[in-house]
């Protein structure tokens, strides 16, 4: 995958999830309707789905696409999408959410996305005070695609979304236990600054079904254990996830 400018899929700061009924241009004057995250088809901008349950039709794909500082095209799978209605109403799903709503972008802001690692591998997880204690970690979600982390974090001169690492620590029947870890040497910070960031954990079904003791067939509890700065090592809020 082409590089883009430097944290431009990364420092994207505390986004509130917002559904698309979060806003109405017609009794506030917006340039937007609506802000939603969204995952792609792979090569393909004509549609977007949505974390709501909602699956938009996107009339404008061109306004999908972005362009590298080298002039390539960024090809990417996540993003925070700005949008503007194209019809007045839609079917529903049964969360009361448009099933299905055909709109025009007007910004789109693509999102870092890794693996999910399916254990420590070489991290040196026993030892104390290697890694960076996270500033803090924000509410997250989870569907059966990714697992949604936003937080903050020392800034630092060489800082990327691989450096943030979530990895299986056990697991059971219907339990998945995650810990997420900000990989970077506490000499390379910038003391007193901060940077927010935001990455999603891409599921892989198959991989979860060979590498861990999960049954997939019910709902799965997810718990991520993370270290900050004030608190030492926390769990956040579990996460529960129903694969199809």
């Amino acid at each position: 995958m082409n590089k883009i400018n430097t944290l431009f899929a990364f420092a994207l700061g505390f986004l509130v999830m917002l559904t698309s009924s979060c806003l109405d241009s017609s009794s506030g004057g917006s340039s937007y309707d609506g802000i939603e995250y969204v995952r792609l088809d792979p090569g393909s901008y004509l549609r977007a789905y949505a974390d709501s349950g909602t699956e938009y039709s996107i009339m404008n794909p061109e306004k999908m696409r972005i362009k590298t500082i080298d002039g390539d095209n960024y090809e990417y799978e996540r993003a925070l999408m700005w949008f503007k209605y194209v019809e007045a109403g839609s079917t529903k799903t049964n969360g009361g959410l448009p099933a299905r709503r055909t709109v025009n972008v007007v910004q789109v802001q693509p999102l870092a996305v890794n693996d999910l690692e399916y254990g420590p591998g070489d991290l040196n997880i026993e030892e104390e005070n290697i890694y960076v204690p996270f500033i803090r970690v924000d509410k997250s979600w989870a569907d059966t695609y990714y697992i949604n982390i936003p937080f903050s974090t020392p800034s630092s001169k060489e800082l990327s979304t691989e450096d943030i690492t979530l990895f299986v620590e056990d697991s059971s029947e219907n339990t998945l236990n995650l810990r997420l870890i900000d990989t970077r040497e506490k000499k390379d910070l910038l003391l007193g600054q901060a940077i927010n960031g935001f990455v999603s954990f891409k599921l892989d079904q198959d991989l979860l079904s060979q590498k861990t003791n999960l049954v997939l067939s019910g709902l799965i509890t997810v718990n991520i254990s993370v270290e900050e700065h004030h608190g030492g090592l926390r769990k956040l809020e579990p996460l529960e996830i129903k694969f199809n």
